[in-house]
Formats: structure tokens, sequence, C-alpha cells
């Protein structure tokens, strides 16, 4: 599934992950943070919402989700999840499209 504005797709699968690619280079597709794996089988549906902020997901495990694409708010969340500064190399490989600078403190 594409966003509005064709410059991120979402594809999933099989094996219960999402993955977000920048394809506002079609010759050159490359992949957006890391995969998103939260559900317990296969995802079925990705849907963006109208301004592209957003996406659900739905799966076989019979549950929706959705997912905000908004920076800071995956900031907060890694924050939330890692209780203190983020090394630098986890920031690179969950927000590589973020300078670093470490949220936590």
């Amino acid at each position: 599934m594409f966003s509005p504005d064709g410059e991120t797709l979402a594809t999933a699968g099989e094996d219960r992950t999402v993955r977000l690619w920048d394809v506002s280079d079609p010759q050159r597709p490359s992949p957006i943070g890391n995969s998103v794996a939260e559900h317990q089988a296969a995802v079925n549906t990705v849907s963006f919402s109208p301004d592209g902020r957003t996406f659900a997901t739905s799966s076989g495990d019979n549950t929706a989700q959705l997912w905000d694409l908004d920076e800071q708010y995956a900031i907060d969340r890694i924050c939330a999840t890692t209780r203190g500064v983020l090394p630098r190399a986890q920031w690179e490989q969950t927000i590589p499209q973020t300078p670093y600078s470490p949220p936590c403190t």
C-alpha cells in the first residue's frame, strides 16, 4: 500500500511484519527504520490515513492496530521502551533518517 503522497510504501505478509520503504526514487527504494512486528499472525491489510501520518494494520489474529508515523511520537515511544538514553547505534537502526540526538535525558 502506498502512502497518499506516493513516497512511502508499506509491505506486509506472512511473517507478521510490516516494512516501510522510501520510494521517492522508484529506482532506489530504501527501508525506513525497522519492521513492525506486533501481530501474532500474518498481516492481511495495511492502509494509510488520508494525511499519511498514520497507518492501520489488520491480521489473521483478529486484531487491528494503528501506527503513528509522526517522528516525535516514535521518539517518545522509543524513550518509554528503553527507559533511558538511546545509544547511537540503536538510534540509527530505528530512525536512521533523523540526526542522532539523545532524546531521553
